[in-house]
């Protein structure tokens, strides 16, 4: 009798440590496959063009609306964060961004939803950056 209740604590044993091995196992795999997706879904989001292509394409006077609203998409998707102030000094990061706003308020193409959704959008992005991007913004405007 001795020798059954051995042999039904190694089957046990032997049983309880298979579950433990393939609950580990298909942890492992389903750990891998979120890092896969994580992987695929970064690589998704790089944009394949620089921030001077983006404010090229703002530069260009031949540049039609869907160019102006690509390009100004794209820069806030990707390019969206400026660095921060350091006190009250700008970043210089910061004044390509002023240059891309003034440029696109002279552009002879662009249109007033474009102006004011990347005018806004760089703002949520940027609170720390309000004042300025507003203040270059009615100038270019005026100067407009």
């Amino acid at each position: 009798m001795d020798k059954v209740v051995l042999v039904e604590m190694v089957v046990g044993l032997v049983v309880l440590i298979s579950v433990l091995v393939l609950f580990l196992l298909y942890r492992s795999k389903a750990k891998r496959k979120r890092a896969e997706v994580l992987q695929q879904q970064q690589k998704k989001d790089v944009c394949p063009y620089t921030l001077e292509e983006l404010v090229g394409v703002i530069r260009n006077k031949k540049s039609s609306q869907n160019d102006l609203a690509s390009a100004t998409e794209d820069i806030v998707r990707y390019y969206g964060k400026i660095a921060p102030k350091n006190g009250t000094e700008v970043s210089e990061e910061f004044y390509t961004y002023a240059k891309a706003l003034s440029q696109l308020c002279r552009h002879p193409h662009v249109s007033k939803p474009i102006l004011l959704r990347f005018e806004k959008e760089l703002r949520t992005l940027n609170p720390h950056y309000a004042k300025e991007l507003e203040n270059i913004l009615m100038k270019a405007i005026k100067s407009r």
